[in-house]
């Protein structure tokens, strides 16, 4: 039989008192460090439901980078659009800076009769000129998805 010393048990529960309590003090001293750092985290993305403010903050910072509100379009225009295209045809898209630049081409899947395939296509490039050549990136049969996806990141339509 093991017998233990008569303080053995009160030093255990005084150990895990004292860890827990280090814990939550160490917690709120970062807590209150990381906030003190960060004034603007209540500005982090929120996901694709955002707030009239976030959209403004946004559509400024696009108006700052060049981009006019003329070739802008929402994504319902942009579904539209997508839907009078011919097999082959496509729309071209810049994409700001703030969503990582480069260009974003929807283009009606000219092999869309084959079996498997998709009928529309996204192929995002940092260059221009490779963007066509691009490996798509996502397809599908609802243009809504792709026109969302563009739309959201606030793609200005090219020439």
């Amino acid at each position: 039989m093991v017998v233990l010393p008569s303080n053995f048990i009160l030093l255990v529960c005084a150990a895990i008192v004292g860890s827990i309590v280090g814990f939550i003090i160490y917690g709120l001293i970062v807590g209150f460090e990381n906030t003190l750092q960060e004034p603007g985290a209540s500005d982090l993305e929120r996901g694709s439901a955002h707030s009239e403010n976030d959209n403004a903050a946004r559509l400024s910072e696009l108006e700052k980078a060049g981009v006019g509100s003329e070739a802008r379009m929402g994504w319902k225009e942009i579904a539209e659009r997508l839907e009078q295209l011919e097999g082959g045809q496509g729309l071209r898209f810049g994409i700001p800076a703030t969503f990582g630049g480069g260009f974003a081409i929807i283009e009606r899947n000219p092999d869309y009769l084959g079996e498997g395939q998709k009928k529309y296509v996204l192929k995002l490039e940092k260059d221009e000129g490779l963007a066509g050549q691009a490996r798509p990136y996502w397809s599908s049969d609802k243009p809504k998805d792709l026109a969302r996806w563009v739309g959201d990141r606030l793609g200005a339509l090219e020439g």
